[in-house]
């Protein structure tokens, strides 16, 4: 018969543990920063597909809203000349 390893083997010595925690939360900072890139660039395109090319939403932003549309885009892109 082999001979049983322990249950649990440690994964790291006590002194690691803080860095251990600390690499994790980066990864899940990091993690969370991708996804909302990811959402943004999402809803981009489908404000691209909604208005049509760039350029229709370079005009889209240079005329002015109406009461049927009061804001055509957010005020991020209304900067766009």
């Amino acid at each position: 018969m082999a001979p049983r390893r322990p249950a649990r083997t440690p994964i790291a010595p006590a002194a690691d543990v803080p860095r251990l925690r600390l690499r994790l939360r980066l990864r899940l900072r990091l993690r969370l920063r991708l996804r909302l890139r990811l959402r943004l660039r999402l809803r981009l395109r489908l404000r691209l597909n909604e208005y049509g090319s760039r350029r229709a939403r370079v005009v889209l932003v240079r005329t002015p809203p109406t009461p049927l549309r009061p804001h055509p885009l957010p005020h991020s892109l209304h900067s766009i000349e």
